[in-house]
């Protein structure tokens, strides 16, 4: 099956807005042995939206449509879609009541111009909306099936999983291929591919693939049903990769592994940041349920705060100076003791890029773990990126506490 997306949105195009919801749509569709082979961004512009779809649909078995479901003027695209198909749209009472009534919830009246999300094709079905105010728009066309999706990342998501998966499903059979997905943290793409390279010139007919990201590095693995040697593939690149590997389940979050790590131990955390700036605290805090565990942390940017709250010795930061092993590790142990937590991880470096010495270059990040039965310590040299170093640094903090839960190596004990 074809499957292509449409990106509508002058935001996209202009770099204001990065496109996420091409992404979301190809990881929901693959399981169901359906890739994206196409995407198309265009701005807000009716004559753009109906040349790019008009194409689509006679190449396409299914036809993804993100963005321009809103209530304001530049907001087109059902409208363009509509003409495309020979449609009319109609004031739809059930929805705008419905909109009216998510409006009042908040406490506020809706505007007039939310009317124009009430608006449905004649001839399209309503996807209902369960996180936003516009509902979705499905035409079923000759050939082609066309899901018109908000473009809002939150909406779309939901409305995938909830409407457009299902249907899919149901329009045309396929195998699902077999599909591993290995998260790692702590080594290079590079690095990681260059010890798999054994691994993967034995397994010529299986697809690989490597996703650097904000989550450390996916190496995924896809196949066939035919593929027999499947398992065994996989067995080896858990030989190979070993300890790096944080977990299996595509999409799970480093953060999500460790709160259940904590959870199920009656075990509680704390942290200490100085260059992340409260980056540590927000990844514990994505994953629903961390409140079971986390105590919360403390933001010391200015030597000062690190002195007065976390009691980090002042002659200690005047021999080492803030970025230190002694400094991360009397951050740490300072945090553990004040929150009153079963650990308190560390951080301070220099994120950049400016403020690099001889001796303490950009990147230079001190990690630290406060434990019962000990201190570790890291010292970890990233690049000149500011905002990639302090990214790196909550992840590489947070696969302390996950190592140290699986008895694995940490760092260096004080």
């Amino acid at each position: 099956m074809i499957v292509e997306v449409l990106v509508v949105g002058d935001e996209v195009l202009r770099g204001a807005v990065a496109d996420t919801n091409s992404g979301d749509v190809a990881r929901a569709l693959q399981p169901l042995g359906h890739a994206v082979v196409r995407v198309t961004q265009v701005g807000d512009v009716d004559e753009a939206i109906v040349t790019a779809a008009a194409a689509a649909v006679t190449r396409a078995r299914v036809l993804i449509v993100s963005g321009g479901l809103g209530p304001t003027p530049d907001d087109r695209t059902k409208e363009a879609l509509a003409v495309l198909f020979g449609d009319t749209l109609e004031l739809d009472a059930t929805t705008l009541e419905d909109i009216r009534q998510r409006f009042a919830r908040r406490g506020m009246t809706m505007a007039a111009a939310n009317q124009k999300q009430a608006l449905l094709p004649r001839s399209g079905s309503k996807i209902p909306n369960a996180v936003g105010s516009a509902p979705g728009v499905h035409w079923r066309r000759p050939g082609c099936d066309v899901f018109l999706l908000p473009g809002v990342p939150d909406e779309l998501r939901e409305m995938l999983q909830s409407y457009v998966v299902p249907q899919v499903r149901g329009i045309e059979a396929a195998t699902p291929p077999r599909l591993a997905v290995f998260r790692t943290v702590g080594r290079a793409e590079s690095d990681v591919a260059q010890s798999l390279q054994p691994v993967m010139s034995a397994s010529a007919s299986l697809r690989w693939s490597f996703y650097p990201g904000r989550e450390g590095l996916d190496v995924q693995v896809l196949g066939g049903v035919a593929d027999t040697g499947f398992d065994s593939v996989c067995a080896a690149v858990r030989a190979t990769l070993g300890e790096c590997i944080y977990t299996e389940e595509p999409g799970v979050p480093l953060a999500e592994i460790v709160r259940r790590l904590c959870v199920e131990r009656g075990q509680t955390l704390a942290v200490a940041e100085s260059c992340t700036g409260g980056l540590l605290g927000g990844r514990i805090t994505e994953p629903a349920g961390s409140s079971a565990y986390f105590r919360g942390g403390f933001v010391t940017y200015d030597d000062a705060m690190k002195r007065d709250w976390l009691g980090v010795p002042a002659d200690m930061l005047a021999k080492h100076g803030a970025v230190s092993a002694e400094v991360a590790s009397a951050m740490a142990e300072g945090a553990r003791e004040r929150a009153k937590s079963t650990f308190a991880l560390a951080i301070t470096g220099v994120a950049g890029p400016g403020g690099g010495t001889a001796d303490k270059p950009v990147g230079l990040v001190l990690l630290a773990l406060a434990a019962p039965d000990g201190t570790w310590t890291r010292r970890v040299q990233l690049g000149a990126r500011r905002e990639w170093n302090r990214v790196y640094s909550s992840l590489l903090a947070l696969d302390m506490l996950r190592r140290h839960a699986q008895q694995l190596p940490i760092g260096d004990k004080r």
